[in-house]
């Protein structure tokens, strides 16, 4: 007999509606319930869903409009049905109020039919059990099983995956993933950086912070990395610009047709994902357009320029919360996409009251920042110094040195740092 397999056409167009409304938040909605790409059981709207994640993972709203562009552009508006099927499962929700108990339905509809193929398989491989081992050969399906039961937690390692992964890291240091800086100086001094680490880079207003992580962003993608860089401070043309000063340099300065060039040629970087100050970031939409990539083809560094300027989830709650709780779901996201992220933050007052060196302490607004970040680096410029020299200090480093620093120069008309000495 045929069995039908579970599923439901319209809970499926219902989500996808939704998110044609409001876009982002739906789709991370229905990212932190767990749907995935086979959750739409029917291949249009599994076409369509595919769309509007590409549109959100280049910070674009996936709208009526975009989506139907994007179909066109990749040649599978037809496979969907055309404008009449898009334009039918947009005007299926005229509010997202309900979008909650469909996306539980999608997540529950796609667990079942995970576990009849999983089944299946088991008593396929019973009637065809040659004798190599009734546990070796259904342990591990069975195990996935109670994974998808228990919400695809199939990513967690054991114990024993633990050990083995942290011995191989001690036999063999030379194979760990670690993001270098660009200064093989200060990466042997203060460490790589690693995944899953979140770094708070501090520093008062004007003293470098955003060209010294922009520098470090710019030497990654140069060599092909991915890094998302949101900048929730300035327009993605002054970003632009400044990377293409700190490639081109002095020479470049004062020569606008090399200049142009340059920054022509930051523009066909196809490992840079810029999001710009066009647009009001919550942690939310930060947390969809990460999640995307990282589960595309991984990430080596997130920047967020800077943490005080991210939309708080609640406004009404003190100021001091609101950091506590952007700094713990920047902590988070890290370890959840593997990927080191470095949060730009500014330091209080008392450290230009009192002409000193930064401590801990004068991260503003939350004691949270301090408390969350694996690494705290200053970016210091002593008065006493000429006007260009900084200290770029590592002032806390979880499982590593920490109170070390580096002499840098600074050219601030190319944006450009450069190391010089140990501090």
């Amino acid at each position: 007999m045929t069995r039908k397999i579970p599923h439901d056409l319209f809970c499926e167009q219902q989500v996808i509606s939704c998110a044609l409304i409001d876009g982002i938040e739906t789709i991370a909605k229905a990212q932190e319930a767990g749907v995935q790409e086979g959750a739409f059981h029917h291949l249009p709207n599994r076409i369509i869903w595919n769309a509007m994640l590409e549109l959100v993972a280049d910070g674009k709203e996936p709208v009526t409009e975009h989506v139907a562009l994007e179909l066109t552009t990749k040649g599978t508006l037809d496979a969907v049905g055309g404008f009449p099927y898009l334009t039918e499962v947009s005007d299926k929700a005229s509010t997202t109020a309900n979008r909650t108990p469909f996306i539980a339905r999608l997540v529950e509809l796609h667990r079942l039919r995970e576990l009849i193929k999983e089944s299946t398989s088991v008593t396929e491989n019973c009637y065809a059990y040659s004798g190599d081992g009734v546990e070796a050969t259904f342990s591990p399906k069975i195990t996935k099983m109670a994974a998808i039961l228990s919400g695809g937690e199939e990513g967690i390692k054991s114990l024993s995956e633990f050990a083995e992964s942290a011995a191989l890291a001690v036999e063999s240091p030379e194979t760990a993933v670690t993001i270098p800086s660009g200064w093989a100086s200060w990466d042997r001094v203060a460490t790589p950086l690693k995944a899953g680490e979140m770094i708070t880079l501090a520093a008062r207003p004007g003293q470098g912070k955003s060209a010294l992580s922009l520098q470090i962003a710019n030497k990654l993608v140069y060599k092909h990395h991915k890094v998302l860089f949101f900048s929730l401070e300035m327009q993605g043309e002054e970003v632009v610009h400044r990377m293409a000063l700190q490639r081109g340099g002095r020479e470049a300065m004062f020569d606008p047709k090399e200049l142009a060039k340059d920054i022509r040629e930051v523009g066909q970087c196809d490992s840079f994902y810029l999001f710009d100050n066009r647009k009001q970031y919550s942690m939310t939409s930060i947390e969809s357009r990460s999640r995307l990539h990282a589960a595309k083809d991984g990430i080596a560094l997130i920047v967020l320029d800077y943490l005080q300027l991210i939309t708080p989830s609640d406004r009404r709650i003190p100021r001091e919360q609101q950091v506590a709780e952007i700094s713990r779901r920047c902590k988070q996201l890290a370890g959840e996409v593997q990927a080191p992220i470095m949060v730009l933050a500014q330091l209080n007052r008392e450290v230009e009251k009192h002409e000193r060196r930064p401590i801990l302490s004068d991260l503003r607004e939350s004691g949270a920042i301090e408390q969350d970040s694996d690494r705290v680096w200053f970016i210091h410029q002593d008065q006493k110094d000429g006007d260009d020299d900084y200290q770029l200090i590592q002032a806390k480093c979880r499982g590593g040195p920490g109170g070390v620093g580096m002499k840098f120069k600074f050219d601030k008309p190319t944006f450009r740092f450069s190391t010089v000495t140990n501090a």
